[in-house]
């Protein structure tokens, strides 16, 4: 069961993440690619004397590209599709 459980919760978070997105209008097209990045930037940095900061730079990684997402949505007034078509 916790081998079921490990496979499956990234895809639970990102689900739930894309629920609340969809439930109020919008729709998020990067959640797959951002997943990828921070995962390539959190491997990476772990094969580096730099290995114990890789989940909470990876993290940031995500945060970052989640925020311009967002901003280019609130603040520039970009539909969400485009948006997020190229992140």
């Amino acid at each position: 069961m916790m081998n079921i459980f490990r496979a499956t919760s990234i895809n639970l978070a990102i689900a739930t993440g894309m629920t609340i997105i969809i439930l109020t209008g919008g729709i998020d097209l990067s959640v797959g690619a951002i997943a990828a990045l921070t995962a390539v930037v959190a491997l990476k940095l772990s094969l580096t004397p730099l290995g114990f900061l890789a989940v909470p730079i990876a993290l940031l990684v995500g945060i970052t590209a989640g925020l311009i997402n967002g901003a280019l949505v609130a603040y520039v007034g970009l539909p969400p599709f485009i948006a997020t078509l190229v992140p």
